[in-house]
């Protein structure tokens, strides 16, 4: 054994140990040793598991603590965690996913097995279409980062978070078999107005250049179901354009375009927006890297092609112009034009430039080069003397083009800034008020007539319909300051027959009153009360004189009587006109 080991330059005691292993137990590996007693019977550790089972949201120090309870030695939270291991249940963050109802589950299903067997060349007929919202710190994703020990509150390590995110951008987006349509920026609340203008100048087509006449995907937004939208949806449909796809409630999670929402948000983060004209400029860069990716790239593509996204930034007042009209009428061709532009249903100044359209317009207007042309402009090559080259070969300015990067392109070098015409409040509210002194000026009472009612006397029907909020009639008379307004009434009063039509009202902090007790022609006057009336009084100041109005307070039908509340409420005035109770 000792020249064994002196061969082997082993010690002796292990060429001992070894060989007397070997006659034991006919092999030289090491026997199994027992190691350290577990510390949990199996009892406890079928009680881990099915307390666990029981309450999946258990952590490993409540479980501990729970176990512990009974116990004299208390075990670890390590030791909790390795047992729910070993039994296979991980720790892992819950997935996102709407609450679902009985109901919702079961309109889940119906349409999950209604299209169990459409084949993808079914599924390429849909268009995808949502809303989605970008924040500029608010992504809701967890940040990883590599610090060392004591980095932990350094700014470089940090994650910004701002209140309300920093601001953001809303938006509109579709796709469907494969290719990327519009992307609209939607400035305030997107109401059932601003997705009419949405399904009029992008949806709609949107669906023509990329799918064709099918199917339209929506989900259950009330300004998408909305009357306004349906009726439009509606007269497509009828018209064999499109067919709106029936969406099951609470099922944003079936909607793939949820994952290009997802993408999206991921590469605009890559680039760290400032403000939301940044996160705007950021999220069209995408959508046009992601049309990119989706194209072939065989097919030669221009600066203008590779702008998927429609950059009208479509607000809640859906009356817009843009400069582009005069491109499109020259880029689609005949086919494409007659099925978009609309007159009834799209307004003239309106232009919807998807990557379809560009595509099909550019292979359209492709010139095609004639033998003689080409034979024509290869002799001209011929005779264009050659650049001087180097030594080794190569052109002195190739070396130029080769080293010049790609320039980043602004969106206003392939679109003009678009500018709107349309009116502010403030020149709308103008423009009513102007329409109004006319009419106060030159004694102008349109749309109502007198009539004798049985019982009650004469009183003031509408002609026409008026609007709510519109210009009714003056209520026209003398206009009083309080101390002799109070000198007429004492008149008033003396000679019960008269009746008394004055009407007090504060303006600038001062006290007036009309009064229109005297006999006219004017129809203000005669107007009863109600006090659930369909008009309302306001003033309205004509170079600085108040003068009183009746305003519609809802819709007036045609043939119904006008009425406004008196205000009157007074013991004495209810006691000797009791109809001032109704």
């Amino acid at each position: 054994m000792r020249e064994i080991a002196k061969k082997l330059k082993m010690s002796y005691n292990g060429v001992y140990y070894s060989l007397q292993r070997t006659a034991q137990t006919g092999s030289n590996q090491s026997r199994k040793r027992s190691g350290r007693p577990r510390c949990t019977t199996q009892q406890e550790d079928k009680y881990i598991r099915v307390f666990s089972l029981r309450n999946r949201r258990l952590t490993g120090p409540q479980l501990a603590a729970s176990l512990n309870g009974t116990r004299k030695t208390p075990v670890s939270t390590s030791t909790v965690k390795r047992r729910l291991r070993d039994a296979g249940l991980l720790g892992r963050v819950a997935k996102k996913k709407p609450y679902l109802r009985l109901a919702n589950k079961k309109k889940r299903l119906e349409w999950a097995k209604e299209h169990r067997h459409w084949t993808e060349e079914d599924w390429k007929k849909v268009l995808w279409t949502d809303e989605s919202k970008f924040e500029v710190f608010g992504s809701h994703r967890r940040t990883f980062v590599r610090r060392r020990t004591g980095e932990k509150m350094l700014e470089e390590r940090l994650t910004p978070s701002v209140k309300h995110g920093g601001g953001n951008v809303m938006v509109w987006g579709c796709f469907g078999a494969g290719k990327v349509g519009d992307l609209c920026q939607v400035k305030g609340i997107l109401n059932k107005e601003g997705y009419h203008s949405i399904l009029q100048r992008h949806a709609i087509p949107c669906e023509k250049c990329l799918i064709g006449a099918n199917f339209l995907q929506q989900d259950n937004d009330p300004k998408h179901t909305s009357t306004l939208c349906k009726n439009y949806l509606g007269k497509k449909q009828a018209a064999g354009m499109l067919s709106v796809m029936e969406w099951p409630a609470q099922s944003p999670d079936l909607n793939p375009i949820e994952l290009l929402w997802e993408q999206l948000d991921r590469m605009v983060r890559k680039k760290c927006p400032s403000s939301q004209s940044n996160l705007w400029q950021d999220s069209v860069g995408t959508v046009q890297s992601i049309l990119q990716s989706l194209q072939s790239p065989r097919k030669p593509r221009s600066p203008l092609s590779d702008n998927s996204s429609m950059l009208i930034q479509e607000g809640n007042e859906s009356d817009a112009t843009n400069a582009l009209s005069s491109q499109c009428k020259k880029d689609i061709p005949n086919d494409i034009k007659s099925e978009r532009c609309e007159s009834k249903e799209q307004k003239p100044e309106t232009a919807c430039h998807g990557h379809g359209i560009r595509k099909q317009s550019t292979d359209h207007l492709e010139p095609k080069e004639s033998p003689m042309h080409t034979s024509a402009k290869s002799a001209v090559d011929n005779k264009v003397p050659d650049k001087p080259r180097s030594r080794t070969g190569r052109k002195l300015g190739a070396k130029k083009t080769e080293s010049k990067a790609p320039q980043n392109r602004k969106v206003t070098d392939y679109y003009p800034i678009r500018r709107s015409n349309r009116k502010t409040k403030t020149e709308l509210k103008s423009e009513e008020h102007g329409h109004i002194d006319d009419l106060i000026k030159n004694d102008i009472e349109e749309g109502m007539q007198i009539k004798t009612i049985e019982g009650k006397g004469r009183g003031i029907f509408a002609s026409k319909i008026f609007k709510k909020g519109e210009f009714v009639v003056e209520y026209h008379g003398d206009l009083l300051e309080l101390a002799e307004a109070k000198i007429r009434e004492s008149h008033y009063i003396q000679d019960p027959l008269k009746g008394c039509y004055m009407y007090y009202f504060q303006y600038q902090s001062k006290t007036y009153c009309v009064d229109a007790t005297e006999e006219t022609s004017r129809l203000g006057r005669l107007i009863n009360h109600s006090k659930t009336g369909n008009c309302q009084t306001r003033l309205h100041a004509i170079e600085g004189t108040p003068h009183l109005i009746l305003v519609a307070s809802r819709d007036i039908a045609a043939e119904e009587e006008l009425l406004y509340d008196y205000g009157d409420r007074s013991k004495a005035s209810v006691l000797a006109h009791p109809w001032l109770k109704y």
